[in-house]
């Protein structure tokens, strides 16, 4: 064991009183020549626990040979090197440390003066910020969507394999690679124009672009865009989720497209249509022909209960709605009366729109202005009945005056 005053000599007064550096000086066989303080209050033992005791009373047998390596290789060099050892103490909880070795001469004998800094927590948040990026990539891989982090520049670090496979590129090619470049230009400009806005506030990007991919084919996706802070609030790097909305969109514009052209074959029908839910609340269709006949323009009723069913009319009218309801159509002659308070006749015709559960999206209904028709019919029975009555008369008469001739 080494004299305190030696060893106070030989490494210096500063590092001899420190009470922050656990320090230990071991002989060429590596047992301890001397520990201070600090070293003891680590390993949990003391001095005379450790003096002239192996250094295995920490690393244990099995890493003695790797360790003894090491140290005949600082013996041979002399040079400072730094090294992560993993260590038990007394109570066998794991140290982590960052160790710096030294050869040093005291009295003509070689040893070796070893100090340390505890990573015992900084090498927790390190193994678990290594889990959480093994997670976030194996997440990252198994998901549908196109995954990527880029710096804050915008220079991807890492994508995942399907977004790589999209775009037909690979990690060695994230270098000389724009993202702009898979943009529409426009689409490019305003999308660039949202980020330096997003980078400003700190805050997300969302929009709907189409992009491009390795064969140069246009597609839609949803793109979220996240931007990561570090402690003094700067961006330091972007994960962006892209989903493939591509069916969706063009399902959605053939939609559009057969909504626009039913639309416009409803509104150049001569037939009256409109739409309703339920209840008589007009939906959407109330065409030009149903406000020729009406006398209500289209702005005038859309999301109100029908103008033509008076107070007078509700009671028939529920009647009509529920068989309806329960035929999912219905063919009723009623009488209406129009914006301007004339009578009408019409022939009702509609149907149900169900949704994919099976309930009533909307009733189509169209409409038969026979007004005329039945007033004619009406004065074609009082014609006939005038003709029976007159006829009725003259067999009358003549059966009176064939009996006076008898």
């Amino acid at each position: 064991m080494l004299d305190e005053k030696v060893v106070e000599d030989a490494i210096g007064r500063p590092l001899y009183l420190s009470k922050n550096i656990p320090v230990c000086i071991t002989s060429s066989s590596l047992k301890f020549e001397y520990v201070n303080d600090i070293f003891c209050e680590i390993a949990g033992y003391s001095r005379d626990e450790l003096l002239g005791k192996s250094i295995a009373k920490l690393i244990g047998p099995k890493q003695l040979i790797d360790t003894f390596k090491e140290f005949y290789f600082f013996s041979l060099h002399g040079k400072n090197e730094k090294k992560i050892w993993r260590v038990k103490n007394k109570k066998g909880k794991t140290i982590v440390s960052k160790i710096e070795v030294v050869s040093i001469v005291i009295e003509g004998n070689k040893y070796n003066l070893t100090f340390a800094i505890d990573y015992t927590e900084f090498d927790k948040n390190k193994e678990l910020v290594q889990a959480t990026e093994e997670k976030y990539k194996l997440l990252a891989e198994t998901m549908p969507h196109f995954v990527w982090t880029n710096d804050g520049t915008g220079k991807p670090i890492y994508m995942n394999k399907v977004a790589k496979k999209y775009f037909g590129k690979t990690e060695e090619e994230f270098d000389d690679w724009d993202w702009l470049d898979h943009f529409d230009i426009e689409e490019a400009r305003e999308f660039e124009r949202e980020w330096d806005m997003a980078s400003q506030m700190r805050n997300p990007v969302q929009r709907v672009s189409r992009i491009k991919n390795y064969d140069g084919e246009f597609k839609w996706f949803q793109i979220v865009l996240y931007p990561q802070l570090n402690e003094f609030d700067e961006t330091v790097s972007w994960t962006a989720i892209a989903t493939d909305i591509d069916d969706r969109i063009k399902a959605e514009q053939k939609l559009s497209t057969a909504n626009k052209r039913l639309r416009s074959l409803i509104d150049a029908s001569p037939i009256p249509i409109y739409s309703i839910d339920d209840s008589g609340i007009i939906k959407d269709f109330w065409n030009p022909a149903a406000e020729k006949i009406m006398g209500w323009k289209r702005e005038e009723v859309i999301g109100k209960f029908l103008p033509h069913v008076r107070e007078e009319h509700i009671e028939e009218f529920n009647e009509v709605m529920d068989i309806t309801r329960d035929q999912g159509w219905l063919s009723r002659v009623v009488k209406r009366k129009d914006k301007d308070d004339n009578d009408i006749i019409i022939d009702i015709n509609s149907g149900c729109v169900y949704d994919d559960h099976g309930n009533i999206e909307e009733i189509m209904v169209t409409l038969l202005d026979i007004t005329e028709l039945e007033q004619k019919k009406i004065h074609l029975e009082e014609s006939l009945n005038e003709k029976k009555t007159l006829l009725q008369e003259i067999h009358h008469r003549v059966d009176r005056k064939s009996t006076r001739l008898n």
